[in-house]
């Protein structure tokens, strides 16, 4: 869990910082490559490391001793691969980092001169003033205008999902951005995801998060997503995977503090019917609002509802518009 500090951890340094990685290839598939050597290096270091790939610059958290991230960031200015160096963040407290090895990459439409500004007025600013996870998450998740809610949708079928959020996203003319995520084992694939932002009627800002199954398990991926308000199952049509999307959404909803309406959208009643008892019995989410879906146009209006805003007073909601000025939701 990293919505906190990770409790009972030891004071730590904290450090991030940002160099320029000009890399031929895959950067990502470098880095998976590499998944080996950073976790034996970590180990042997005492250190924790997480690594963020975006617009050619390559972004390192690392946690440990004064000692051990010192030395971290001597190897780091060593590099002759990395070039461009530079602080954006380091202080001591407890530590945040639960894995020993974490990547991550974000694929959007940027220039690598465009994120070089960011990086320098956030080099900029006092480290005090923001803690590295939210740090890591305005890098790793960026966002335009800063989202006031966040709707996560999963699906128990591959592509459900992104082919969803990409019919939104298209609607709102709104840009996608494509996320990979990968923990220290070697021997697991990455996994993949993908945001849109959405600007409602009222100027509020929704951010639509689309999450593979293993993507829930990544403790620094629940923490990005802090301010979610509703969650959106796309069961499809096999129970086992209904049954095993609905508990990989169960450490989310415990993090959250049962504060996370969850909407499930099933083809078949039996299965709806099993992943909303099997929630109900965690007595985890807010409200667990079920409804048969059983084609596309069905589970696109199932999420609509889903991305309405809460109400802001009695009866009354914020709508969600498409380019021509069409109200999506009410």
């Amino acid at each position: 869990m990293l919505s906190d500090a990770l409790p009972g951890s030891p004071p730590s340094v904290r450090l991030v910082s940002a160099s320029f990685w000009p890399a031929a290839g895959s950067p990502l598939g470098h880095l998976l490559a590499l998944r080996q050597r950073l976790l034996q290096s970590a180990q042997a270091r005492g250190v924790r490391l997480a690594v963020l790939h975006r617009a050619q610059w390559l972004v390192l958290w690392i946690e440990g001793t004064a000692g051990a991230v010192e030395s971290a960031w001597q190897r780091i200015q060593r590099d002759p691969e990395l070039e461009a160096s530079r602080i954006l963040h380091r202080s001591e407290g407890p530590g945040w980092l639960s894995e020993p090895v974490h990547i991550a990459a974000i694929s959007r439409r940027e220039e690598p001169l465009q994120l070089a500004r960011q990086l320098a007025a956030l080099a900029d600013q006092p480290h005090a003033e923001v803690e590295p996870s939210r740090l890591w998450q305005q890098l790793a998740a960026p966002a335009a205008v800063e989202p006031c809610r966040t709707v996560v949708l999963a699906s128990a079928q591959e592509h459900d999902g992104i082919d969803l959020l990409r019919q939104v996203a298209h609607a709102h003319g709104s840009a996608v951005a494509y996320q990979r995520f990968a923990g220290a084992d070697p021997a697991q694939i990455d996994s993949g995801a993908a945001y849109t932002d959405i600007l409602a009627g009222c100027g509020c800002c929704t951010r639509l998060h689309v999450l593979s199954r293993r993507c829930l398990g990544h403790a620094l991926v629940r923490d990005g997503l802090r301010e979610v308000s509703d969650v959106m199952l796309l069961l499809g049509s096999r129970a086992a995977s209904a049954a095993r999307l609905a508990e990989s959404l169960l450490p989310l909803l415990a993090e959250r503090g049962g504060a996370v309406r969850v909407h499930l959208a099933g083809r078949e009643a039996a299965g709806l019917a099993e992943v909303e008892g099997l929630l109900r019995a965690q007595g985890a989410a807010s409200a667990i609002l079920p409804c048969l879906a059983g084609t596309p146009d069905e589970e696109a209006r199932a999420l609509s509802q889903a991305l309405a805003a809460p109400a802001r007073a009695p009866g009354e909601r914020c709508l969600l518009w498409d380019r021509a000025g069409v109200a999506l939701a009410a």
